[in-house]
């Protein structure tokens, strides 16, 4: 068991002499203890033993150490030469692009979509971390599992809103212009959208409603994103374009 005090211990990777602190103290559970590291000392334990006696008496600490090491010797440490240097870049480049081919082969979507994505002009509807993942793939030559997944997802997401970003620019271009009438029409339709809208009594819901007929509605909300609904109301045409409107005080609606 060790006693409270210093020692000296090899360091990490068995390489430098070091000073180390040691002591226990009490706890509402007991004891516990504390093993810090306080110094390098040297590779040669002699000029070690010297220093952390020195450094002890210095400040009066206690020193519980052996004037001679009994246990195996210290790896040499090897320092870093230009062309070790050199070598490890080349090694480590030549691992990076085995790992980044190998992931290439596993998930050539990905790669097709980071790369035709990155300068196109949809490239907003991609969140910041779809193409810093990219960058940490060509850096490190790998990815989580968990990285993977939100890539996937990701682009599943965008492709799937592209389908409907078409399909909504189909019904817009064959849209019916909105009825020219002062009497209340029926709307029966898809609710594209919906606002929170504030005004000087403090605000409503508004709904973006597409007809089944192509052209849109703008009004007082009666459900939600996504909900088909049937309803009553005046409609007045908007000036700007004749397939949009804004209707009022809409009556009998229905959810279907």
């Amino acid at each position: 068991m060790k006693t409270n005090g210093y020692y000296i211990e090899s360091g990490e990777g068995h390489k430098m002499f070091t000073l180390r602190h040691f002591f226990m103290y009490p706890t509402t559970h007991g004891f516990s203890e504390s093993d810090t590291y306080v110094k390098n000392l040297s590779t040669n334990y002699d000029e070690a033993y010297s220093k952390a006696v020195k450094f002890c008496q210095e400040n009066n600490y206690t020193l519980n150490a052996s004037k001679t090491w009994v246990h195996r010797d210290l790896y040499p440490i090897i320092r870093d030469t230009p062309e070790l240097v050199a070598q490890q870049k080349e090694e480590d480049k030549i691992k990076l692009e085995k790992d980044l081919k190998e992931f290439f082969n596993l998930h050539p979507v990905l790669i097709e979509a980071w790369e035709l994505y990155i300068n196109h002009e949809e490239v907003d509807y991609f969140q910041d971390a779809f193409f810093d993942i990219y960058n940490k793939l060509l850096q490190y030559g790998s990815l989580s599992s968990k990285q993977i997944e939100f890539c996937y997802n990701m682009l599943s997401d965008f492709e799937e809103k592209q389908i409907a970003r078409k399909e909504q620019a189909i019904l817009d271009a064959n849209a019916e212009p909105v009825p020219v009438t002062d009497e209340r029409m029926q709307i029966t339709g898809k609710i594209l959208a919906t606002k929170y809208v504030e005004n000087d009594w403090g605000g409503s819901m508004k709904s973006l409603v597409q007809d089944d007929r192509g052209f849109k509605v703008w009004g007082t909300s009666q459900a939600d994103k996504g909900d088909r609904v049937t309803f009553m109301a005046r409609v007045e045409v908007s000036q700007d374009d004749p397939k949009f409107g804004f209707y009022k005080r809409p009556t009998k609606v229905q959810i279907l």
